[in-house]
């Protein structure tokens, strides 16, 4: 649904998808904050058996008492909008990797 963006972090989407992809990451952070709730409720016996396992290695101090609230995802939208120096500074170029992500972008869409 997104594609690569040179800068780390930042994915690129179409403007008529971001409807359907922030319901779809709803429903993935739901599922998330789920599977903490279900793994903490057995987080006591985890750390019981490393206890066990590890003998004197054991340090309580690597446990956090819960794990609820530890586990997010988030995002949000930025601006990529190109300075208008770096569209001035080699408009070919520009043009080349705007139908470049246009093309990838209908790729997606297909």
């Amino acid at each position: 649904m997104s594609l690569p963006y040179p800068e780390p972090g930042l994915r690129l989407i179409r403007q008529d998808h971001i409807e359907q992809f922030n319901a779809q990451m709803q429903e993935l952070r739901t599922e998330l904050e789920e599977a903490v709730w279900r793994l903490d409720e057995h987080y006591s016996e985890l750390r019981s058996t490393a206890r066990q396992r590890l003998g004197r290695l054991y340090n309580a101090g690597d446990y956090p008492d819960s794990l609820r609230g530890l586990f997010d995802v988030s995002w949000d939208f930025p601006s990529v909008e190109p300075p208008d120096y770096l569209r001035q500074l080699n408009p070919a170029l520009y043009e080349q990797e705007c139908q470049r992500i246009q093309d990838a972008s209908r790729k997606l869409s297909a």
